[in-house]
């Protein structure tokens, strides 16, 4: 019993594997459209990198405007500076939490990009480098 089912088994992959356009359709099949998803990764990643840094543009942008504001006020200087230090401290905490949440998401894209285990290689503690893609 085991001799026909074994006859016809490799019957079948001696013919799977004389047909190479059957070959590319289930290489095509199991691989997917790997290609696009790459790019649409490597898209993902730069599109953070921006965002990371427009956030970064954004923090420097609106601790000089709160300054400015609180030396444009003509009021007493002690409670002009506490309340520049509590308005810097807001915007702080705010751009540190959403500059977090891009590079976690950043490191999202890069450990599907790279493959599982990649995300203790390609952290984003540093500034995030995109040339050559």
């Amino acid at each position: 019993m085991a001799r026909p089912l074994e006859d016809a088994v490799w019957a079948e992959i001696t013919k799977i594997l004389g047909d190479q356009e059957k070959l590319r359709r289930l290489a095509e099949e199991w691989l997917g459209d790997v290609p696009n998803t790459v790019e649409a990764y490597r898209e993902r990643i730069a599109d953070v990198d921006a965002q990371i840094e427009e956030t970064r543009r954004m923090r420097k942008n609106k601790l000089v405007a709160l300054a400015a504001v609180v030396a444009a006020d003509e009021g007493d200087d002690t409670a002009a500076e506490a309340d520049l230090q509590a308005a810097v401290a807001e915007v702080k905490v705010g751009l540190r939490e959403k500059d977090q949440h891009l590079r976690v998401m950043r490191d999202d894209a890069m450990e599907r990009l790279l493959g599982p285990g990649s995300r203790r290689t390609a952290r984003c503690d540093a500034p995030p480098a995109t040339a050559g893609w």
